[in-house]
């Protein structure tokens, strides 16, 4: 976790040894991304032993759109969130920040797929808001038939206080989604470019969360971020990842020779 709280600084001894061994006898170390190689770069592991190595996959299996997200959403444009609902995910502040820009939105509502993680009942925040008829939980969609969510919406957002990577934007770009998501969120410096297939938001700010989820009042916007996302996601699947993996392994073997 590239944050350093105090657990972090309760474990960094053990984090300095792996540094250590990492130094002194492995070709190099693996990060997810930037945020990860930062985080090693504190525990002590030479910048130039680390190499990113993000989660992929090439292809979801296919399936129509859920049938309940379609019948909610009545020709409306809507928001998804995938993933646990818990304070960690940040579903509190995205459900305040709908309602700080959307309320009473006849064109819009926002649908969260997932199940409850912790104690705060959702529920009960959307029926204090008066956003019952806005705001649908979903529930849990089965992995393998996750393409359903993606397919019945038009924009994936993800506002974690913290993600070490987050493979749910991985399958939005997958689906061509324009995507927002905070500066916390592991995949964000890589998957998404800002004003180009989606925008970052500064963590745990609810009124920069609805600024760039308001951008997507124009509808233009979206079919222009949706159309940039194909070529993104291709630099970013499992084939072009190995491919990749190979040369910086050759990389290594190469330095480790010079040194030997």
């Amino acid at each position: 976790k590239a944050s350093t709280g105090w657990k972090w600084y309760a474990s960094y001894y053990k984090k300095s040894i792996h540094a250590y061994y990492v130094n002194k006898y492995a070709l190099g170390a693996l990060a997810i991304g930037d945020h990860a190689k930062n985080d090693f770069i504190k525990w002590g592991i030479h910048k130039n032993k680390i190499e990113i190595l993000p989660y992929s996959f090439n292809d979801l299996q296919d399936y129509p759109p859920d049938k309940q997200i379609l019948d909610f959403k009545k020709g409306r444009k809507v928001f998804l969130f995938v993933g646990r609902l818990s304070f960690l995910k940040g579903t509190d502040l995205l459900i305040k920040a709908f309602h700080e820009k959307f309320y009473k939105n006849p064109e819009w509502c926002l649908v969260l797929v997932g199940n409850q993680k912790d104690k705060t009942n959702y529920q009960d925040l959307i029926d204090q808001l008066s956003l019952t008829d806005q705001i649908l939980l979903r529930g849990v969609i089965p992995a393998q038939k996750i393409s359903s969510a993606y397919k019945a919406c038009d924009i994936f957002i993800l506002p974690s206080r913290y993600d070490g990577w987050g493979m749910v934007v991985n399958e939005a770009l997958y689906y061509n989604k324009p995507i927002i998501v905070s500066n916390a969120v592991g995949a964000s410096g890589h998957l998404v470019k800002n004003s180009h297939n989606g925008f970052i938001f500064r963590v745990n700010d609810v009124h920069d969360i609805t600024e760039k989820m308001s951008e997507y009042k124009n509808e233009d916007l979206i079919l222009q971020h949706s159309s940039h996302s194909e070529a993104i996601f291709e630099n970013y699947n499992s084939d072009t990842l190995a491919i990749n993996l190979e040369k910086k392994k050759k990389k290594w073997l190469d330095e480790n020779e010079d040194i030997n």
